[in-house]
């Protein structure tokens, strides 16, 4: 049987091999440079930044609204500064109006339930950017129906008036409003 023994000697210049290092880097630094710009160029959008206003300037025009007891109402929808979409809540529920509500659109609803009163409702917007509280911004008054006038009594039901003259008479009794 034969043996045989290799043996292999490397032998470098350290005055090459720092260049050599130095081009494989700039190649290696050249190849990213290269991939990125192909990344980005195959992109077919631009991207697009936008600034997000938070809700502002909420306005009701007309800002009250006056209901019978036992009807239904709605305000108007209402104007509103910033960038959507908007979600529309009450903040404040005034005490027994719990019959007052506000839809997606920021219109306030009135149902028939609502009590006799005066209301001061306050409306919370939110959007992306967060939320506002618009205090106080729309005026509800329930009032109670009418009732028609009645019984109306003259305390003499007959008068004799002269041709030409003036006459004034007494003054009436009356039920209702």
């Amino acid at each position: 049987m034969l043996k045989v023994t290799y043996s292999l000697i490397i032998e470098f210049n350290s005055d090459a091999l720092i260049p050599n290092v130095l081009t494989m880097i700039r190649i290696s630094s050249l190849f990213i440079f290269l991939t990125v710009v192909l990344v980005v160029s195959s992109c077919t959008h631009d991207p697009v930044f936008t600034a997000i206003e938070p809700p502002s300037e909420l306005k009701y025009l007309p800002d009250s609204l006056s209901v019978q007891v036992g009807s239904v109402a709605n305000s108007v929808q209402p104007t509103l500064s910033g960038t959507g979409p908007f979600i529309f809540n009450l903040s404040t529920i005034p005490s027994g109006a719990g019959n007052i509500a506000i839809d997606e659109g920021g219109i306030i609803r009135v149902n028939d339930q609502l009590a006799a009163g005066k209301y001061m409702v306050s409306v919370v917007v939110i959007n992306s950017s967060g939320s506002v509280n618009f205090p106080d911004v729309y005026k509800v008054r329930a009032y109670d129906p009418l009732e028609p006038p009645s019984q109306l009594v003259y305390s003499s039901s007959t008068v004799n008036v002269l041709t030409g003259t003036s006459f004034t008479s007494a003054a009436p009794s009356i039920s209702g409003t």
